[in-house]
């Protein structure tokens, strides 16, 4: 089983660290990834998102893509819900840092505005032709918000045998979360929940999205087949791609069948087959 590169106790470590007094108060009407009535934006063909749950391979998909002379994908820049989870806040602050994080509500969040600072920031960052970015948050609330902020933008779905995912995900140290309390069930529980999110998140978005299979990049025949389908569905010319280069990032393919190794896992299994047959069958 792979070790994180990060100990569970450096990263809570390095969060105490980061900790500072912040005064936060959301708009309790809505949501941060929902959307005031207002006027539609241009279109925003010349977006698109990577909705991804963690660990399904997003990153190297996001590297294969970037070497794309025409396309430009962020890895978890994830500026569109900090923008709307900021201009709905109707109050945040940070005393200890009064002096330049102070912001009442007072911009719709409509999307022609949430669009204005988006475009903003695409300047700042790339000048490629087709631009995105790649993220959870998308895969889970802001979906709407992208086709309402981007009309005509496009999806891209990576996915990966669940059991492998849910491997890789326990051992992130942002997974520390799930151990806390020492308690095994409730650490069960919170791998059937992400379970359950997982499957259900990427069966509504596998038919408004261009789909990567994980599985699917063990041979440069199949990554060939795979990305000149997803640069097709972006706009995107595949006949002048570097192959070669992006073959080269494809260096994991031994995470294939991982859970298959993973005692916690086989252990979950387990337990899950006299709590949830629906979902072991799954």
């Amino acid at each position: 089983m792979t070790e994180p590169r990060l100990g569970a106790s450096e990263f809570q470590r390095l969060l105490g660290q980061s900790r500072r007094t912040v005064f936060w108060a959301l708009d309790e009407a809505s949501g941060p990834w929902e959307l005031e009535p207002g006027e539609a934006p241009a279109s925003g063909a010349d977006w698109f998102f990577m909705v991804s749950f963690p660990r399904t391979g997003s990153s190297v998909a996001a590297l294969i893509l970037n070497r794309h002379t025409d396309v430009y994908c962020g890895q978890e820049h994830l500026i569109l819900p900090l923008f709307m989870t900021v201009l709905h806040s109707r109050l945040l602050i940070a005393p200890d840092l009064w002096f330049s994080v102070r912001y009442l509500k007072k911009i719709p969040v409509t999307p022609t505005n949430v669009r204005a600072l988006m475009d903003a920031w695409r300047r700042c960052v790339s000048n490629k032709r087709i631009f995105g970015d790649k993220g959870e948050m998308y895969h889970q609330h802001f979906g709407a918000a992208c086709t309402a902020v981007f009309p005509g933008c496009k999806f891209v779905l990576t996915v990966r045998h669940p059991l492998d995912t849910l491997s890789s995900y326990i051992q992130q140290p942002w997974a520390v979360y799930m151990r806390t309390d020492g308690n095994q069930e409730a650490f069960h529980e919170s791998m059937r929940a992400r379970a359950r999110e997982m499957l259900a998140g990427n069966a509504a978005w596998r038919h408004r999205a261009e789909v990567i299979e994980f599985e699917q990049l063990d041979s440069e025949a199949e990554l060939r087949s795979t990305f000149s389908r997803v640069f097709a569905h972006l706009g995107a010319d595949p006949t002048g791609y570097d192959w070669e280069g992006g073959w080269a990032l494809c260096q994991h393919r031994l995470a294939f069948g991982r859970w298959e190794r993973d005692a916690e896992v086989l252990e979950f299994m387990d337990w899950l087959k006299t709590r949830d047959e629906q979902l072991h069958r799954l």
